[in-house]
């Protein structure tokens, strides 16, 4: 009898271990079921931040383009303007030119601004893509690892 109860000991000790094990394996697939899920809205972010970060680009490309055009446009008019203010330096004299000199110096000024804009607008999309190549190989790596437990 007392060995039947040693053994009913061993088992019910061998029970109430299993149990708690079980039940941690149970808080660990809970835990990492959260941890996919958050994974998953993450990823939906990154890729609604790609989606707009693509639209950025591509206005900001339609930005560049049309700024490219503004500044062949400026350009013409700075030689129509250079051809005229050597005309008005001829007849009119110096005062005319300063006008023009001023707002030839103005345009020049707003074209560095938008090109220098441009420029941080490509380095950011840059960046931001980088990131999301960060956050896609963090991703597999969850997933990779989410997999190897799973098996």
């Amino acid at each position: 009898v007392s060995n039947y109860k040693l053994r009913l000991e061993q088992l019910q000790s061998d029970l109430d271990r299993l149990t708690k094990e079980k039940a941690d394996l149970n808080e660990k697939v809970r835990l990492l079921f959260m941890e996919k899920e958050a994974s998953e809205d993450t990823v939906l972010r990154l890729q609604e931040d790609l989606a707009r970060l693509q639209e950025d680009l591509s206005r900001s490309q339609e930005d560049q383009r049309s700024a490219e055009v503004r500044i062949r446009d400026a350009e013409a008019r700075d030689n129509t303007r250079e051809r005229i203010a050597e005309v008005s330096k001829m007849s009119l004299g110096s005062d005319q030119m300063s006008t023009t000199e001023s707002y030839e110096s103005e345009y020049l000024t707003k074209i560095q601004q938008l090109a220098s804009r441009i420029q941080q607008q490509d380095d950011f999309i840059q960046e931001l893509k980088e990131d999301n190549l960060v956050v896609r190989n963090q991703k597999r790596s969850l997933l990779d690892a989410f997999n190897h437990e799973k098996n």
